[in-house]
């Protein structure tokens, strides 16, 4: 979507070049933009000389509209990534969850309630992958107690991703690298 519309803009300004450039020039009379026609002298001048003076006029008139409207694109494009380094710049300002902390709170508050009522949360709201990095925060006692009033097979599954959370390596530290 970001492409396209990039391409759409710069598009609308070339042609909103071109078409200044042409009015400039007097190729596409625009009233206001246009300059008014000079009266030629009715001199004694020769037409094929005259139509050579008109022809490099008018090439010299679309090349300089031509580079104003390349250098409009250039202007847009640099309005562009400025605006896509400011996105960035304000996106890396943005603080990190930190999820170790809400594992550590969240372990706190489970080591409050009741075993039974924790089986229940467990089992109906959290598979044991997501389950074992707060159950390992908790209390070793309170552990058991909730996987002692599961089923074999559920407290079976949830003590298998304990041991695996359990035997990861510790994070590095922030700002360690």
């Amino acid at each position: 979507m970001g492409n396209k519309l990039v391409f759409i803009i710069i598009g609308v300004v070339v042609i909103i070049g071109v078409v200044i450039g042409l009015g400039v020039t007097g190729i596409v009379p625009i009233p206001g933009l246009t300059p008014p026609k000079k009266k030629h002298a009715k001199a004694k001048a020769d037409p094929a000389v005259d139509e050579a003076q008109k022809a490099d006029q008018a090439k010299a008139d679309a090349a300089t509209a031509a580079a104003k409207a390349k250098d409009v694109a250039k202007q847009a494009d640099l309005k562009k990534q400025a605006d896509a380094k400011a996105a960035a710049d304000k996106l890396a300002a943005v603080p990190k969850p930190d999820v170790e902390k809400g594992y550590a709170k969240l372990a706190a508050v489970w080591g409050e309630i009741d075993p039974d009522k924790i089986k229940a949360i467990l089992q109906t709201d959290y598979k044991p992958e997501a389950a074992a990095p707060i159950l390992k925060l908790m209390d070793a006692d309170k552990v058991a107690a909730v996987l002692s009033v599961m089923e074999p097979k559920d407290a079976a599954a949830y003590s298998d991703a304990l041991a695996k959370e359990a035997s990861k390596p510790p994070a590095a530290p922030a700002g360690a690298g």
